[in-house]
């Protein structure tokens, strides 16, 4: 079986960008162990310092939990790989997303329209974005399929990260970019690597470090409100929601698990036990509550 790395188990790695609420750290779901750091992405006009006061307060205690139904108990071959879905709901009414301010008033960074809503959380028709989910307690006997050779982009436009939230396999390629006309810096931070400072100028890109399973937090020196986080895993059993709060993690080799998310303003949820037959299929449905 595996575990998670510190907080959560070995096989996870974020990237971190901002993380708020009551205090409680969260952890990330299974292969990567969180640093609990809070992004620094000011909002509403407020100094980057006033910001990093309210966001650093700890996370919030997750309500709610997770409901397992098997819609398919396989019967394949014993080598068929099974699939974990499901959706990520948000039970309550959603934090407000104040504007980011700097973002229009720093040369460079003003994409002409207005300033974009922080990222914190983002609840779209009651359905809850970037929460990571990664399964635990894979057979001992299996050996993970290698990374994909595509690098994961992890770009500065507008002077805001895109994606605000990543995940990734651990050998894979990670490279930050710079898709502004001024320079950024990459400054890369964890409790489990050395992390890495560098400034980029407009058009570059390179490499981020991510030689194990942790928790990394991206952020910018210079434009102190940017971040993002990236989880990464020892394996490719794990995903990250969209606007539409779904997630679907296939190859997954017959076994008994866990489904752990991970939030950055919200304490983890953990799943019961369930089982995945050989070309099951068993959905989850996760539900936080304000």
């Amino acid at each position: 079986m595996s575990t998670l790395p510190a907080a959560l188990a070995p096989a996870l790695v974020l990237a971190a960008l901002a993380a708020c609420g009551e205090p409680e750290a969260s952890a990330p779901p299974q292969g990567a162990s969180p640093d609990g750091s809070a992004p620094e992405e000011t909002a509403g006009g407020e100094s980057t310092g006033r910001q990093r006061e309210r966001a650093g307060r700890g996370q919030r205690r997750a309500r709610g939990g997770m409901k397992v139904a098997v819609v398919d108990t396989g019967g394949a071959d014993e080598g068929t790989p099974g699939v974990v879905r499901g959706v990520l709901l948000f039970d309550g009414k959603p934090p407000l997303r104040p504007p980011i301010l700097p973002v229009t008033s720093t040369a460079g960074c003003s994409h002409g329209g207005p300033a974009p809503l922080a990222e914190q959380v983002i609840v779209t028709d009651g359905k809850l974005e970037n929460v990571v989910l990664g399964l635990r307690g894979l057979p001992g006997d299996w050996t993970p399929p290698p990374p994909p050779e595509e690098p994961l982009l992890i770009d500065q436009v507008d002077c805001l990260y895109v994606p605000h939230v990543s995940a990734v396999q651990v050998g894979r390629v990670v490279l930050a970019g710079n898709g502004d006309g001024i320079s950024h810096n990459v400054l890369v931070s964890s409790a489990r690597s050395a992390g890495m400072n560098k400034t980029i100028g407009p058009g570059t890109r390179v490499p981020v470090p991510v030689p194990v399973a942790a928790s990394y937090r991206l952020s910018c020196s210079i434009h102190p409100w940017m971040g993002a986080h990236l989880i990464a895993f020892d394996h490719p059993l794990f995903a990250v929601t969209g606007p539409d709060g779904a997630f679907r993690i296939e190859g997954v080799p017959a076994g008994t698990y866990r489904l752990d998310s991970w939030h950055e303003r919200y304490d983890k949820l953990r799943s019961e036990e369930f089982t995945v037959g050989p070309g099951g299929e068993v959905e989850v449905t996760v539900t936080y509550k304000r």
